[in-house]
């Protein structure tokens, strides 16, 4: 820039000396006066020229800044840029940018026909566009997608905004066109359209999925709400049937009671009438054989050698008559409680049957008898004892017996335990409800225990001895 300012200041003091040279011959015809007024006039426009000539320097400066300004926006931008003549089709000038996108030097762009880089299937679409373009007003915009095949071979897909203008001459036009590179983009968007069918696909097979579960599920909401019909009519069935055996519960325990007060009953009565009855008949017999003591047969022998050992035996017979209806009517409970009564019948068993029988008792003795006869508790312990007892002597063949009676935590707990031979309970208690022929006392012993609320069990095995339990509360 300076070389060239300074080549045009001497071209012009080149063409100032020759004027002047001129102007010298033309000076020397002219008065004083006048060349005094010329004088003054050369340094006036001099003086202007000199101003002119700071304002031409001054445009200079600012006319290279924006030409340096458009040089960088023009050439270092990243965007492709390139001028389009709209009649021939051939690209007229091209930046940095576009060329590298096109795979070619910006130079060898000039002159080329842009429709050479157009992909086949897109030159219609860059022909419609430029129909608009050159349809269109100075400075409108229009835009286009083209798939542009480089140099090289390899394909970008590329964003068009073109700009028409005039061209140098009044009838030519042209057009700054921005090239974009989208290929990214384009790739992104392919895959986000094939994203986009995939999730489609699985929503739809996850859709199908869900209908048939749903078909599934109301399926077996229908056979929940009929199973839930038939459990409702079941519930209602089984309320039906337990209130049935609520009832005939009630009946069996209340047949029960009265079964026990009608054995009990019976068993008084027995008592009484071998006391009264068959025990005076036993002794007027043996008044009568008192008196046949002193008489003598025709030979003169005392029938006394043959009386006395009916008497024995007629006495034994009184005796043992004494001691069922004592045991059957427990007379003893009901004089002297029901320890005493314990203690009594464990001697007349180990006294007759010649068995050892151990009893331990904690919490008994200081109860009042008014408190053991509340719901009959008394005669139920005493009860369940003496036909444990007579079970022990009919079938378990031992010599020994453990009874254990304790009052703890407001419940008598009640054992007999045996070491005899012992039976099959579980076979014993279904053979018993087959055969209602056979002994009740085991029978008997559990309803008289359920009577007073309490819980009766039995553990025996063959040759394992038989257990007891009862427990009864004492409230």
């Amino acid at each position: 820039m300076d070389y060239q300012n300074k080549s045009k200041i001497s071209v012009l003091r080149r063409k100032s000396n020759s004027l002047q040279q001129e102007d010298d011959v033309t000076l020397k015809g002219l008065s004083e006066e006048d060349a005094e007024h010329l004088v003054h006039e050369l340094r006036v426009h001099q003086l202007e020229l000199a101003m002119q000539n700071e304002e031409l320097l001054a445009a200079q400066v600012k006319i290279e800044q924006s030409r340096k300004k458009y040089y960088n926006l023009y050439n270092l931008a990243p965007v492709g840029f390139f001028t389009f003549n709209l009649k021939t089709g051939r690209i007229e000038d091209a930046n940095p940018a576009c060329a590298r996108l096109l795979g070619i030097r910006s130079s060898g762009l000039r002159g080329v026909y842009f429709s050479r880089f157009i992909v086949p299937e897109f030159q219609d679409a860059f022909c419609f566009h430029k129909k608009r373009i050159c349809e269109s007003v100075d400075g409108s915009t229009h835009q286009c997608q083209l798939d542009l095949i480089r140099l090289d071979g390899t394909s970008l897909s590329v964003q068009l905004e073109s700009v028409a203008i005039k061209g140098p001459s009044d009838t030519s036009r042209q057009a700054y066109i921005s090239l974009a590179d989208i290929t990214r983009a384009k790739q992104a968007e392919e895959a986000l359209k094939k994203t986009k069918l995939d999730l489609e696909a699985r929503v739809t097979d996850r859709t199908y999925e869900l209908i048939l579960k749903n078909q599934e599920l109301t399926t077996l909401n229908q056979q929940l709400l009929e199973e839930n019909e038939r459990s409702r009519r079941c519930q209602m069935t089984l309320e039906i049937q337990t209130e049935e055996m609520l009832a005939a519960y009630k009946q069996r325990n209340y047949l029960s009671r009265k079964f026990v007060e009608l054995l009990e009953r019976e068993r008084h009565a027995i008592g009484r009438e071998l006391h009264d009855e068959i025990g005076q008949t036993l002794t007027g017999v043996s008044m009568h054989l008192e008196g046949l003591k002193h008489i003598r047969t025709a030979d003169g022998t005392d029938l006394s050698d043959c009386v006395v050992p009916i008497q024995e035996l007629l006495m034994k017979a009184m005796k043992r008559a004494r001691d069922i209806s004592h045991s059957l009517r427990a007379e003893v409970l009901e004089r002297f409680g029901l320890l005493p009564s314990i203690k009594n019948l464990l001697e007349d068993v180990q006294n007759h049957f010649n068995i050892k029988i151990h009893l331990f008792t904690k919490g008994i003795a200081g109860l009042a008898s008014e408190d053991l006869k509340i719901n009959e508790k008394d005669l139920t312990i005493y009860r369940i004892i003496q036909e444990s007892l007579t079970n022990v002597v009919k079938y378990a063949e031992t010599k020994e017996v453990f009874i254990n009676l304790i009052l703890r935590e407001k419940a008598f707990y009640l054992s007999i335990e045996d070491n005899g031979k012992g039976f099959d309970y579980l076979q014993f208690s279904t053979n018993q409800d087959k055969d209602p022929r056979r002994p009740l006392g085991i029978t008997i012993m559990r309803e008289r225990v359920a009577m007073v609320g309490g819980v009766f069990r039995i553990e025996s095995q063959p040759g394992a001895g038989t257990h007891v339990f009862a427990e009864i509360p004492a409230d």
